[in-house]
């Protein structure tokens, strides 16, 4: 009798934690949104799946305009992230939480299927548990033909890029990437930092069937404004795969080119002499031609 109670005891022992769940629907009612988490505790990144769901085909609703703030006790201490587009209707966003204690979500919902609506806003309460001592893996490190210890390698299955590593203000920052291992339904979160650690803009990104990824902005709004160097975080399904790059924007827009010219002495003569009628419309045409063709004058 004690073996099959222990036997029927098995499947019980076996079952996984499952994340915690909350779904709400928005104030207005048009969306529920669902919140998926594992255990969190502080100053351990955690990855928060978003899904927006149509209450009346239970379904998960496609492209949606939204955004997320973080708070606590008052004070924003996540975002809120600039306006972003999901095409799949499902998001991931890694949040790393710096204290224990009780936190609140702010989902606003302002777009559905390219229309934007009245904002929707649904909260939900998160709770975060003080650090527990975890038992990490640990890889034995190698010995080489000549007897020494070499540090263990982690393997990096994602790389990000940026199509230049400078911009100027109002330009378009073209970013791409790509994993060497697919994970069936995980995404790929774009992270970008200004140079004084601000949120610039977060994207949740599908990769095709080469592994490949890509999204754009544009630089120079007000959360990316400020010269420096801004830093690019690629995030494939945990903060195991990810990857950074960087690129700076420029402090100033390069001088027009008719600054940095040397008129010619002969041209500053004709403009004199059309000046005071010693010449012809024709000769002054002529000039004029010449500073164009050496990109003296650049005309747009």
């Amino acid at each position: 009798m004690k073996i099959l109670f222990a036997l029927l005891l098995v499947p019980f022992l076996l079952i996984p934690v499952y994340a915690e769940t909350q779904t709400s629907p928005t104030d207005r009612g048009t969306l529920h949104v669902r919140l998926v988490h594992d255990t969190i505790e502080f100053n351990v990144p955690t990855k928060i799946t978003l899904d927006f769901i149509n209450p009346n085909t239970q379904k998960v609703q496609e492209h949606i305009d939204y955004t997320v703030a973080v708070s606590k006790d008052g004070e924003t201490v996540f975002g809120p992230i600039p306006l972003t587009h999901t095409s799949l209707g499902t998001v991931k966003i890694p949040i790393e939480f710096n204290r224990a204690g009780n936190y609140t979500m702010d989902i606003v919902v302002e777009g559905i299927l390219f229309q934007p609506i009245p904002k929707e806003k649904v909260s939900f309460d998160i709770k975060v548990r003080e650090a527990s001592v975890r038992s990490l893996p640990v890889t034995a490190p190698s010995v080489s033909a000549q007897g020494t210890i070499e540090p263990p390698t982690s393997k990096t299955i994602i790389d990000v890029k940026t199509d230049k590593t400078s911009y100027n203000k109002g330009e378009t920052v073209r970013i791409y990437g790509k994993v060497s291992e697919i994970i069936p339904e995980a995404s790929v979160a774009i992270v970008v930092s200004s140079p004084n650690d601000n949120l610039v803009s977060i994207s949740s990104l599908q990769v095709n069937g080469n592994g490949q990824f890509s999204d754009e902005f544009t630089i120079g709004s007000v959360l990316s404004s400020l010269p420096g160097a801004y830093t690019v975080k690629a995030i494939y399904d945990s903060e195991e795969h990810t990857a950074t790059t960087t690129f700076n924007l420029n402090t100033t827009v390069p001088k027009n080119t008719i600054q940095d010219a040397i008129i010619p002495n002969w041209v500053k003569t004709i403009f004199a002499g059309y000046a005071n009628n010693q010449i012809t419309d024709a000769e002054l045409i002529d000039a004029l031609e010449f500073l164009i063709k050496s990109k003296i004058i650049v005309i747009p």
